[in-house]
């Protein structure tokens, strides 16, 4: 059975703020999907793990960077009928706490930074990161 094809997967990432900046990761040409594209990271979430846990866990694991949450921005079902897998997928907020950003799976993701939103705009982002920009252009963020 594979999460997300044979069954709905949960997923929960976060935009994570530092000094009007935020952090992106670029997926690499071996992640599961949206391969070459920027995004707010994040994972799967765990039986019996909350969304926030599962963020913070997920960050901390492939980042190395820790943050609070703010709130939830939105919450999304990721329908993908042409690879056949669907995603109920958790965007935080959050504010950056500590840690030294690096990349802890290189076959996962080939950079990282932080960027202004303006600058996320005109960056080839995935399909969540694109609903989170319509999520943060609604709170006047952007």
């Amino acid at each position: 059975m594979t999460i997300g094809i044979d069954y709905i997967g949960v997923s929960a990432g976060v935009v994570i703020f530092k000094d009007n900046k935020v952090f992106m990761a670029l997926r690499s040409n071996k992640a599961r999907d949206d391969q070459g594209k920027w995004e707010f990271p994040g994972g799967s979430v765990n039986f019996n793990e909350s969304r926030k846990q599962a963020s913070q866990r997920n960050i901390k694991d492939k980042y190395n960077i820790e943050f609070n949450i703010r709130q939830i921005l939105d919450v999304y079902d990721v329908i993908d009928p042409e690879n056949k897998d669907h995603w109920l997928s958790t965007t935080f907020l959050g504010d950056f706490v500590s840690g030294e950003p690096s990349i802890v799976y290189p076959d996962k993701c080939e950079q990282i930074g932080w960027f202004s939103l303006n600058q996320v705009k005109n960056m080839n982002i995935s399909r969540i990161t694109k609903l989170n920009l319509k999520s943060l252009d609604k709170l006047c963020l952007c």
